[in-house]
């Protein structure tokens, strides 16, 4: 790899400004996916309610519900997907300017951060809002088997997995509903 030329002030200005909106972007996606889950509650357990209260013989306001579920769903599939989509793509983006402005072992050098044992890991830092610690001095009080497993999940993949999954539940009731209405059966649903 070739040496990194030396920046002047206009480019360096430039590249720290870009690099803090990315940072915002990437803070701001990540908030918009954990801001849907709470509203996907809401409207799970709200369209549950009412298809528990709609009388089975009034199928088509069932089909409208339904209808109305699934496309809510795909919604917010399609949200989810390009919300992690546009985050990756910011992650690397960061990580480049971060290169470029000579900051990937900024915190590392700090010689005043390195007496603490708090078990912060400074040598994994490579993206300021994943900053880790070492699992046995977190404050999670659960068997370190079943906590290592959580905290080795991606969170927005289980969302994505959580949407995709009632996704297809609608779309299996709206089809079994739609079969009971137009050829007159009596599936249970």
């Amino acid at each position: 790899m070739s040496e990194q030329r030396k920046l002047n002030e206009v480019e360096r200005s430039k590249l720290e400004s870009e690099y803090r909106e990315c940072c915002e972007d990437w803070r701001r996606r990540d908030k918009y996916v954990l801001d849907k889950l709470f509203a996907a509650g809401i409207v799970f357990m709200s369209l549950g309610v009412a298809l528990g209260a709609t009388p089975p013989d009034r199928s088509l306001i069932r089909l409208v519900v339904l209808f109305v579920g699934n496309l809510f769903w795909l919604v917010l599939v399609i949200s989810t997907v390009k919300d992690m989509y546009y985050r990756d793509g910011t992650e690397k983006l960061l990580r480049r300017l971060s290169a470029q402005l000579s900051i990937n072992s900024s915190l590392q050098a700090l010689e005043s951060l390195k007496s603490f044992d708090d078990g912060l890991d400074f040598q994994g830092l490579r993206f300021p809002r994943k900053i880790s610690i070492q699992r046995d001095k977190s404050s999670i009080l659960l068997p370190k088997r079943v906590r290592n497993w959580l905290l080795d999940q991606a969170t927005f993949r289980w969302i994505l997995a959580f949407y995709l999954g009632s996704l297809s539940i609608f779309v299996i009731l709206f089809m079994l509903i739609l079969v009971n209405y137009i050829w007159g059966l009596n599936l249970p649903i």
